[in-house]
């Protein structure tokens, strides 16, 4: 069974709107890179015993966030990438909807 519907658009379009997200992707991917190395940068500056501290322990928490925040935010965005150039799907289009049932009229 075909994952989606395989939406055929002009060859400048479907080239425009793969850069779109191919970037869109770099810019996630970087975000997540610099999340994660402030993470390690905090993790690094409070030792085990000062992360019961309360400033220790938020500054912990906050990246810790951000950091699982970014990741999220990329794999979202990769898997929309992938699943425009591998299959076609559309960027917003429910990859489990049969369109030719929602066409259909209700009986």
């Amino acid at each position: 069974m075909k994952r989606g519907i395989s939406v055929q658009q002009p060859p400048v379009f479907s080239d425009m709107l793969e850069d779109l997200w191919r970037e869109r992707a770099k810019r996630a991917a970087y975000r997540y890179r610099q999340d994660a190395d402030r993470l390690t940068d905090v993790l690094a500056v409070h030792p085990p015993y000062a992360r019961i501290e309360a400033d220790g322990a938020f500054a912990i928490r906050t990246a810790r966030q951000r950091s699982l925040d970014s990741r999220k935010e990329y794999l979202r965005v990769l898997r929309v990438f992938v699943d425009l150039v591998t299959h076609g799907i559309l960027p917003g289009e429910d990859p489990n909807s049969d369109r030719s049932a929602a066409a259909k009229p209700h009986e």
